[in-house]
Protein backbone atom coordinates (compact mmCIF):
# COMPACT_ATOMS: atom_id res chain seq x y z
CA UNK A 1 0.00 0.00 0.00
CA UNK A 2 2.79 2.07 1.05
CA UNK A 3 4.45 1.71 -2.39
CA UNK A 4 1.60 2.59 -3.99
CA UNK A 5 1.16 6.15 -2.48
CA UNK A 6 4.64 6.50 -3.78
CA UNK A 7 4.26 5.93 -6.99
CA UNK A 8 1.10 7.97 -7.58
CA UNK A 9 3.39 10.70 -6.36
CA UNK A 10 5.64 9.99 -8.64
CA UNK A 11 3.20 9.93 -11.11
CA UNK A 12 1.40 13.07 -10.14
CA UNK A 13 4.98 15.08 -10.16
CA UNK A 14 5.81 13.78 -13.36
CA UNK A 15 2.50 14.52 -14.53
CA UNK A 16 3.16 18.16 -13.40
CA UNK A 17 6.04 18.56 -14.98
CA UNK A 18 5.15 17.69 -17.88
CA UNK A 19 2.15 19.99 -18.13
CA UNK A 20 3.94 23.49 -17.42
CA UNK A 21 6.36 21.95 -20.34
CA UNK A 22 3.88 21.30 -23.02
CA UNK A 23 2.35 24.91 -22.41
CA UNK A 24 1.69 26.79 -25.68
CA UNK A 25 3.92 30.40 -25.51
CA UNK A 26 0.75 32.06 -26.26
CA UNK A 27 -1.09 30.85 -23.18
CA UNK A 28 1.51 31.93 -21.20
CA UNK A 29 1.70 35.23 -23.21
CA UNK A 30 -2.17 35.53 -22.26
CA UNK A 31 -1.49 34.49 -18.90
CA UNK A 32 1.18 37.36 -18.02
CA UNK A 33 -1.19 39.83 -19.62
CA UNK A 34 -4.34 38.84 -17.08
CA UNK A 35 -1.35 39.05 -14.37
CA UNK A 36 -0.16 42.52 -15.21
CA UNK A 37 -3.94 43.56 -15.34
CA UNK A 38 -4.36 42.55 -11.97
CA UNK A 39 -1.37 43.81 -10.70
CA UNK A 40 -1.87 47.32 -11.78
CA UNK A 41 -5.97 47.07 -10.43
CA UNK A 42 -4.93 46.11 -7.50
CA UNK A 43 -1.91 48.30 -7.07
CA UNK A 44 -4.26 51.44 -7.47
CA UNK A 45 -7.42 50.87 -5.63
CA UNK A 46 -5.19 49.34 -2.49
CA UNK A 47 -1.50 50.32 -2.29
CA UNK A 48 0.36 48.90 0.15
CA UNK A 49 -1.41 45.46 0.51
CA UNK A 50 0.15 42.52 0.09
CA UNK A 51 -1.18 39.63 -2.53
CA UNK A 52 -0.22 37.12 -4.72
CA UNK A 53 -2.03 36.07 -8.40
CA UNK A 54 -2.10 32.86 -10.02
CA UNK A 55 -2.97 32.77 -13.05
CA UNK A 56 -4.01 29.80 -15.25
CA UNK A 57 -5.44 29.54 -19.16
CA UNK A 58 -6.94 26.43 -20.56
CA UNK A 59 -6.78 26.94 -24.45
CA UNK A 60 -9.29 25.86 -26.86
CA UNK A 61 -7.56 24.29 -29.49
CA UNK A 62 -8.84 23.19 -33.00
CA UNK A 63 -8.65 18.92 -33.21
CA UNK A 64 -7.32 17.95 -36.61
CA UNK A 65 -7.55 14.20 -36.19
CA UNK A 66 -7.53 11.62 -39.26
CA UNK A 67 -11.21 10.82 -38.83
CA UNK A 68 -12.13 14.66 -38.78
CA UNK A 69 -14.40 15.59 -41.86
CA UNK A 70 -15.20 18.81 -42.36
CA UNK A 71 -18.64 19.46 -43.03
CA UNK A 72 -19.75 22.70 -45.21
CA UNK A 73 -17.79 25.52 -46.82
CA UNK A 74 -13.70 25.62 -45.48
CA UNK A 75 -12.99 28.47 -43.37
CA UNK A 76 -9.42 29.98 -43.46
CA UNK A 77 -7.12 28.57 -41.57
CA UNK A 78 -9.69 25.43 -41.37
CA UNK A 79 -7.72 23.34 -44.32
CA UNK A 80 -6.78 19.92 -43.32
CA UNK A 81 -4.47 19.49 -46.47
CA UNK A 82 -3.21 23.44 -46.16
CA UNK A 83 0.39 23.53 -44.94
CA UNK A 84 -0.20 27.05 -43.17
CA UNK A 85 -1.20 27.43 -39.43
CA UNK A 86 -4.29 25.65 -38.70
CA UNK A 87 -5.08 26.69 -35.25
CA UNK A 88 -5.38 30.23 -34.07
CA UNK A 89 -2.93 29.76 -31.08
CA UNK A 90 -0.38 28.80 -33.40
CA UNK A 91 -0.85 32.10 -35.46
CA UNK A 92 1.93 34.58 -34.45
CA UNK A 93 0.32 36.90 -35.72
CA UNK A 94 -3.08 36.78 -33.74
CA UNK A 95 -3.81 39.67 -31.11
CA UNK A 96 -4.11 38.85 -27.56
CA UNK A 97 -7.57 39.88 -27.35
CA UNK A 98 -8.68 37.41 -29.93
CA UNK A 99 -7.10 34.53 -28.45
CA UNK A 100 -9.01 35.49 -25.13
CA UNK A 101 -11.82 34.20 -27.22
CA UNK A 102 -10.69 30.77 -28.05
CA UNK A 103 -10.01 29.55 -24.02
CA UNK A 104 -12.29 26.98 -22.28
CA UNK A 105 -11.98 28.42 -19.23
CA UNK A 106 -9.65 31.00 -17.25
CA UNK A 107 -8.85 30.31 -13.62
CA UNK A 108 -7.75 33.29 -11.61
CA UNK A 109 -6.35 32.73 -7.78
CA UNK A 110 -5.47 35.76 -5.85
CA UNK A 111 -4.54 35.56 -2.26
CA UNK A 112 -5.08 38.79 -0.13
CA UNK A 113 -4.13 39.43 3.42
CA UNK A 114 -7.44 38.52 6.21
CA UNK A 115 -8.05 42.23 6.68
CA UNK A 116 -9.80 42.92 3.90
CA UNK A 117 -13.49 43.16 4.44
CA UNK A 118 -15.56 41.21 2.62
CA UNK A 119 -17.42 44.05 0.50
CA UNK A 120 -13.91 44.98 -0.52
CA UNK A 121 -13.42 41.14 -1.89
CA UNK A 122 -16.71 41.35 -3.38
CA UNK A 123 -15.62 44.95 -5.29
CA UNK A 124 -12.32 42.90 -6.11
CA UNK A 125 -14.16 39.92 -7.59
CA UNK A 126 -16.86 42.72 -9.61
CA UNK A 127 -13.97 44.70 -11.07
CA UNK A 128 -11.68 41.61 -12.22
CA UNK A 129 -14.60 40.21 -14.13
CA UNK A 130 -15.21 43.64 -15.88
CA UNK A 131 -11.67 44.55 -16.66
CA UNK A 132 -10.52 41.24 -17.87
CA UNK A 133 -13.84 40.33 -20.04
CA UNK A 134 -14.09 37.05 -18.08
CA UNK A 135 -17.43 34.79 -18.52
CA UNK A 136 -18.66 34.03 -14.92
CA UNK A 137 -20.29 30.83 -16.08
CA UNK A 138 -17.22 29.55 -17.85
CA UNK A 139 -13.91 30.79 -15.78
CA UNK A 140 -13.59 30.88 -12.29
CA UNK A 141 -12.24 33.75 -9.31
CA UNK A 142 -10.97 32.74 -5.94
CA UNK A 143 -10.08 35.18 -3.78
CA UNK A 144 -8.70 33.73 -0.77
CA UNK A 145 -7.53 35.39 2.47
CA UNK A 146 -4.98 34.51 4.51
CA UNK A 147 -2.59 35.96 7.23
CA UNK A 148 0.04 37.61 5.42
CA UNK A 149 3.05 37.71 7.46
CA UNK A 150 4.65 41.56 6.78
CA UNK A 151 6.17 41.84 10.58
CA UNK A 152 9.75 40.66 9.58
CA UNK A 153 10.75 43.61 8.09
CA UNK A 154 8.72 46.21 10.46
CA UNK A 155 10.18 44.61 13.31
CA UNK A 156 13.56 45.28 12.07
CA UNK A 157 12.63 48.85 11.15
CA UNK A 158 11.54 49.48 14.42
CA UNK A 159 14.37 47.52 16.70
CA UNK A 160 16.57 49.61 14.38
CA UNK A 161 15.08 53.00 14.94
CA UNK A 162 14.20 52.34 18.56
CA UNK A 163 18.14 51.71 19.11
CA UNK A 164 18.93 54.89 16.99
CA UNK A 165 16.69 56.47 19.52
CA UNK A 166 18.65 55.18 22.90
CA UNK A 167 21.45 55.94 21.49
CA UNK A 168 20.68 59.42 20.71
CA UNK A 169 19.12 59.85 24.08
CA UNK A 170 22.04 58.77 25.93
CA UNK A 171 24.12 61.38 24.23
CA UNK A 172 22.09 64.32 25.17
CA UNK A 173 22.21 62.65 28.64
CA UNK A 174 25.70 62.80 28.54
CA UNK A 175 26.02 65.95 27.35
CA UNK A 176 23.37 67.25 29.59
CA UNK A 177 24.96 66.16 32.75
CA UNK A 178 28.74 67.17 31.35
CA UNK A 179 26.97 71.15 30.83
CA UNK A 180 25.12 71.13 34.07
CA UNK A 181 28.56 70.21 36.13
CA UNK A 182 30.42 73.34 34.35
CA UNK A 183 27.85 75.34 34.93
CA UNK A 184 27.60 74.15 38.55
CA UNK A 185 31.02 74.16 38.74
CA UNK A 186 31.05 77.89 37.43
CA UNK A 187 28.53 79.03 39.44
CA UNK A 188 30.34 77.81 42.54
CA UNK A 189 33.53 79.42 41.67
CA UNK A 190 31.43 82.75 41.12
CA UNK A 191 29.90 82.32 44.55
CA UNK A 192 33.13 81.89 45.98
CA UNK A 193 34.88 84.83 44.53
CA UNK A 194 35.09 88.39 46.25
CA UNK A 195 32.28 91.05 45.92
CA UNK A 196 33.33 93.96 43.32
CA UNK A 197 33.51 97.38 44.48
CA UNK A 198 30.57 99.59 44.23
CA UNK A 199 32.45 101.66 41.14
CA UNK A 200 34.49 100.60 38.64
CA UNK A 201 38.03 102.90 40.01
CA UNK A 202 40.12 104.90 37.47
CA UNK A 203 43.78 103.79 37.14
CA UNK A 204 46.55 106.56 37.33
CA UNK A 205 47.41 108.25 34.66
CA UNK A 206 51.53 106.65 35.37
CA UNK A 207 49.94 103.21 35.43
CA UNK A 208 51.69 101.06 32.46
CA UNK A 209 49.72 99.34 29.27
CA UNK A 210 50.73 96.02 30.95
CA UNK A 211 48.67 96.73 34.38
CA UNK A 212 45.91 98.36 32.24
CA UNK A 213 45.44 95.07 30.21
CA UNK A 214 45.46 93.01 33.22
CA UNK A 215 42.76 95.39 35.19
CA UNK A 216 40.73 95.45 31.99
CA UNK A 217 40.76 91.52 31.72
CA UNK A 218 39.74 91.03 35.50
CA UNK A 219 36.82 93.24 34.87
CA UNK A 220 35.83 91.53 31.60
CA UNK A 221 35.57 87.87 33.62
CA UNK A 222 32.93 88.94 36.11
CA UNK A 223 30.93 91.72 33.98
CA UNK A 224 28.30 88.49 33.03
CA UNK A 225 27.37 88.61 37.01
CA UNK A 226 28.95 91.26 38.70
CA UNK A 227 28.11 93.77 36.64
CA UNK A 228 25.13 95.86 37.73
CA UNK A 229 24.41 97.55 34.66
CA UNK A 230 24.36 94.01 32.87
CA UNK A 231 22.47 92.36 35.22
CA UNK A 232 19.42 95.43 35.21
CA UNK A 233 19.72 94.54 31.59
CA UNK A 234 18.71 90.99 31.29
CA UNK A 235 16.43 91.12 33.99
CA UNK A 236 14.53 93.81 32.35
CA UNK A 237 14.50 91.75 29.51
CA UNK A 238 13.63 88.61 30.88
CA UNK A 239 10.86 90.62 32.85
CA UNK A 240 9.26 92.31 29.69
CA UNK A 241 8.91 88.59 28.38
CA UNK A 242 6.96 87.64 31.89
CA UNK A 243 4.39 90.37 31.34
CA UNK A 244 3.80 89.88 27.73
CA UNK A 245 2.91 85.89 28.09
CA UNK A 246 0.80 87.24 31.44
CA UNK A 247 1.10 84.06 33.75
CA UNK A 248 3.06 85.82 36.68
CA UNK A 249 0.40 85.36 39.15
CA UNK A 250 0.58 82.32 39.99
CA UNK A 251 1.27 80.78 43.80
CA UNK A 252 4.19 79.58 42.74
CA UNK A 253 5.82 82.58 41.82
CA UNK A 254 4.77 84.17 44.30
CA UNK A 255 6.07 81.79 47.42
CA UNK A 256 9.82 82.05 44.99
CA UNK A 257 9.56 86.24 45.53
CA UNK A 258 8.30 85.94 49.10
CA UNK A 259 11.44 83.66 49.82
CA UNK A 260 13.77 86.09 48.19
CA UNK A 261 12.47 88.68 50.96
CA UNK A 262 12.70 86.39 54.01
CA UNK A 263 16.53 86.03 52.80
CA UNK A 264 16.30 90.00 52.25
CA UNK A 265 13.66 92.75 51.65
CA UNK A 266 16.61 95.16 49.88
CA UNK A 267 17.04 91.70 47.00
CA UNK A 268 12.97 92.07 47.00
CA UNK A 269 12.46 95.58 46.53
CA UNK A 270 15.50 95.78 43.80
CA UNK A 271 13.58 92.75 42.09
CA UNK A 272 9.88 94.75 42.39
CA UNK A 273 11.12 97.89 41.31
CA UNK A 274 12.21 96.45 37.74
CA UNK A 275 8.47 95.58 37.05
CA UNK A 276 6.01 98.24 35.22
CA UNK A 277 4.09 100.15 37.84
CA UNK A 278 0.32 98.38 37.19
CA UNK A 279 2.12 94.86 37.86
CA UNK A 280 4.26 96.79 40.88
CA UNK A 281 0.38 97.32 42.23
CA UNK A 282 -1.03 94.02 41.49
CA UNK A 283 1.93 92.46 43.17
CA UNK A 284 1.81 93.98 46.42
CA UNK A 285 -1.79 93.68 46.39
CA UNK A 286 -1.09 89.93 47.59
CA UNK A 287 1.50 90.52 49.23
CA UNK A 288 1.08 88.81 53.02
CA UNK A 289 3.95 89.52 55.45
CA UNK A 290 5.08 93.46 55.99
CA UNK A 291 8.62 92.48 54.27
CA UNK A 292 7.15 93.78 51.31
CA UNK A 293 6.52 97.27 52.67
CA UNK A 294 10.41 97.03 54.29
CA UNK A 295 11.01 95.85 50.32
CA UNK A 296 9.69 98.98 48.23
CA UNK A 297 10.43 101.49 51.14
CA UNK A 298 13.91 100.80 50.89
CA UNK A 299 15.06 98.71 47.87
CA UNK A 300 18.70 97.54 46.79
CA UNK A 301 20.98 96.77 44.10
CA UNK A 302 19.82 94.44 41.64
CA UNK A 303 22.81 91.26 41.72
CA UNK A 304 23.12 87.21 40.98
CA UNK A 305 20.53 86.31 43.17
CA UNK A 306 17.69 88.73 41.72
CA UNK A 307 18.67 87.03 38.63
CA UNK A 308 18.35 83.65 39.87
CA UNK A 309 14.67 84.54 40.60
CA UNK A 310 13.77 85.59 37.80
CA UNK A 311 15.34 82.29 35.85
CA UNK A 312 13.07 80.49 37.98
CA UNK A 313 10.05 82.80 37.53
CA UNK A 314 10.75 82.52 33.44
CA UNK A 315 10.61 78.42 33.24
CA UNK A 316 7.72 77.22 31.91
CA UNK A 317 5.11 75.71 34.16
CA UNK A 318 3.43 72.21 33.89
CA UNK A 319 -0.23 73.27 34.53
CA UNK A 320 -2.50 75.24 32.06
CA UNK A 321 -2.75 79.33 33.74
CA UNK A 322 -6.22 79.98 34.98
CA UNK A 323 -6.34 83.61 36.57
CA UNK A 324 -9.09 82.88 39.50
CA UNK A 325 -7.50 78.96 40.37
CA UNK A 326 -4.26 80.88 41.08
CA UNK A 327 -5.60 84.16 43.12
CA UNK A 328 -7.39 81.85 45.26
CA UNK A 329 -4.85 79.79 46.05
CA UNK A 330 -2.96 82.74 46.77
CA UNK A 331 -5.27 83.81 49.11
CA UNK A 332 -5.71 80.54 51.00
CA UNK A 333 -1.82 81.40 50.80
CA UNK A 334 -2.55 85.12 52.21
CA UNK A 335 -4.61 84.09 55.16
CA UNK A 336 -1.77 82.26 56.96
CA UNK A 337 -3.66 81.42 60.11
CA UNK A 338 -7.22 82.40 58.82
CA UNK A 339 -6.95 79.69 56.03
CA UNK A 340 -8.26 76.79 58.38
CA UNK A 341 -11.65 78.66 59.12
CA UNK A 342 -11.48 79.46 55.84
CA UNK A 343 -12.03 75.85 54.63
CA UNK A 344 -13.92 74.73 57.43
CA UNK A 345 -16.39 77.22 55.94
CA UNK A 346 -16.51 75.83 52.26
CA UNK A 347 -17.03 72.12 50.74
CA UNK A 348 -14.80 69.39 52.27
CA UNK A 349 -14.52 68.23 48.38
CA UNK A 350 -12.92 71.45 47.93
CA UNK A 351 -10.73 72.16 50.70
CA UNK A 352 -9.04 69.26 49.54
CA UNK A 353 -8.82 70.03 45.96
CA UNK A 354 -6.84 72.97 47.51
CA UNK A 355 -4.81 71.53 49.62
CA UNK A 356 -3.57 68.81 47.30
CA UNK A 357 -2.76 71.73 44.63
CA UNK A 358 -0.54 73.59 47.48
CA UNK A 359 3.11 73.23 48.55
CA UNK A 360 3.39 69.91 51.10
CA UNK A 361 4.95 72.71 53.17
CA UNK A 362 1.87 74.68 53.70
CA UNK A 363 -0.96 71.64 52.97
CA UNK A 364 0.20 69.74 55.69
CA UNK A 365 -0.02 71.51 58.54
CA UNK A 366 -3.34 72.86 57.35
CA UNK A 367 -4.83 69.63 57.06
CA UNK A 368 -3.99 68.25 60.26
CA UNK A 369 -6.65 70.86 61.55
CA UNK A 370 -8.98 71.00 59.04
CA UNK A 371 -8.82 67.12 58.60
CA UNK A 372 -7.38 65.77 61.64
CA UNK A 373 -8.74 62.32 60.82
CA UNK A 374 -8.17 62.93 56.97
CA UNK A 375 -5.59 65.21 56.38
CA UNK A 376 -2.84 61.62 54.84
CA UNK A 377 -5.34 62.60 51.32
CA UNK A 378 -3.32 65.26 50.55
CA UNK A 379 0.11 63.08 50.67
CA UNK A 380 -1.60 60.70 48.74
CA UNK A 381 -0.34 61.38 44.97
CA UNK A 382 -3.29 59.02 43.23
CA UNK A 383 -6.20 60.41 44.94
CA UNK A 384 -8.83 62.37 42.11
CA UNK A 385 -9.35 65.74 42.96
CA UNK A 386 -12.06 67.47 41.20
CA UNK A 387 -11.34 70.57 38.90
CA UNK A 388 -13.24 73.65 40.15
CA UNK A 389 -14.43 75.66 37.43
CA UNK A 390 -13.29 79.42 37.05
CA UNK A 391 -16.29 80.32 38.20
CA UNK A 392 -16.50 78.43 41.57
CA UNK A 393 -13.24 79.55 42.10
CA UNK A 394 -13.81 83.53 41.41
CA UNK A 395 -16.86 83.02 44.03
CA UNK A 396 -14.28 81.56 46.60
CA UNK A 397 -11.73 84.26 45.61
CA UNK A 398 -14.43 87.05 46.20
CA UNK A 399 -15.49 85.04 49.64
CA UNK A 400 -11.48 85.14 50.86
CA UNK A 401 -11.72 88.27 50.38
CA UNK A 402 -13.96 89.13 53.18
CA UNK A 403 -11.69 87.90 55.54
CA UNK A 404 -8.36 89.48 54.31
CA UNK A 405 -8.60 92.02 51.88
CA UNK A 406 -6.09 93.03 49.04
CA UNK A 407 -3.58 95.67 50.21
CA UNK A 408 -3.79 98.92 49.04
CA UNK A 409 -0.61 100.65 46.88
CA UNK A 410 -0.46 103.51 49.51
CA UNK A 411 -0.14 101.25 52.34
CA UNK A 412 3.51 102.46 51.49
CA UNK A 413 3.51 105.77 51.91
CA UNK A 414 1.92 105.26 55.01
CA UNK A 415 4.23 102.60 56.09
CA UNK A 416 7.29 104.98 54.98
CA UNK A 417 6.02 107.97 57.21
CA UNK A 418 5.98 106.31 60.14
CA UNK A 419 9.34 104.97 59.64
CA UNK A 420 10.56 108.54 59.21
CA UNK A 421 8.83 109.62 62.47
CA UNK A 422 9.92 106.59 64.57
CA UNK A 423 13.83 107.51 63.18
CA UNK A 424 13.33 110.84 63.66
CA UNK A 425 11.21 110.35 67.46
CA UNK A 426 15.23 107.95 68.43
Amino acid sequence: MKTFHIFTTIFLLISTVLHAAEKHPRVAELEDKYKTDVIQFLEGRFPGVPFSIIVSVDPLRRSFAQNYDVKGEKLPFYALDDEHIQDEWDDPTASLYSLSQRVKKVSLTLHVPDSLKDDEIAEIETTLTNTLKLIPARDEIKILPREWNVFPKLKFYAILIGGALVVFLLGLMLIANLTARRMASSIEQIKNKPSSPTGPISSPLVNTQKTKASTSSNESSDVRFNDPIRVREVISTKIENLVQIGELIRLDNFLKINRLGEKSPELLGSLLIQFPVEIQKELFSLSRDTIWLEAFTQPGEVNFNTLTVIEELSRAKPTTYRKFWELLLIQVWRLDHEASAFLKSIDSKIALTLLASMPKEISVPLAREVFPGNWAVVLNPEHENDELSEKKCEDLYHKALQIKPLVDFNTIEIYKNERELLNYLD
